[in-house]
């Protein structure tokens, strides 16, 4: 298992840029060095979280 030190904090404007989310998953991935790209997304694709 790999382990990937963070140096920085996430911060982002929940639910308004949910966005963020997506880059900042990417960018760990690219860290470990994993040979994936994430789908495009949209700001709409995440209408249906449930915020309760």
């Amino acid at each position: 298992m790999d382990i990937l030190s963070v140096k920085e904090e996430f911060d982002f404007d929940f639910p308004f840029n949910m966005l963020a989310i997506k880059s900042y998953v990417q960018e760990l991935i690219k860290m470990l060095g994993i040979d994936i790209i994430l789908p495009e997304m949209k700001e709409r694709d995440f209408d249906k979280l449930s915020q309760d």
